[in-house]
């Protein structure tokens, strides 16, 4: 289970289980030779797609009806990855921001945490 909260005006929290760790990261390594990931996840109550679009040049996330878009260069997503293989041995994804991105004409940053597994 992958879900996206919006805690605030300025961030956003993907909250996911192991389940949700290991789907992203099976994502991730299916899609890296890809120029875009798309991954299931929830958000307000509703199954969409994160689209991770792989590009240096745009700094930006996107929110539309059926899909979340959201750019991120290579190394931020190779980063994201490895620290998603630690949350899921370790139960705990540190630090917990992924990225800034320009959301509606203002900054926001995405932040990750895991579930407990309990």
């Amino acid at each position: 289970m992958i879900v996206l909260f919006e805690n605030h005006k300025t961030s956003f929290l993907l909250k996911m289980n192991t389940q949700g760790i290991e789907e992203m990261l099976k994502y991730i390594e299916d899609g890296s030779i890809k120029s875009k990931i798309q991954i299931p996840i929830i958000h307000l109550r509703q199954e969409r797609k994160l689209t991770i679009k792989i590009d240096a040049d745009i700094d930006e996330m996107l929110i539309h009806k059926d899909e979340i878009e959201l750019y991120m260069d290579e190394e931020e997503l190779a980063y994201f990855y490895e620290r998603l293989c630690h949350a899921f041995t370790n139960n705990c994804f540190y630090p917990a921001e992924v990225c800034e991105r320009k959301y509606q004409n203002q900054y926001v940053t995405i932040y990750c945490d895991t579930i407990p597994f309990g």
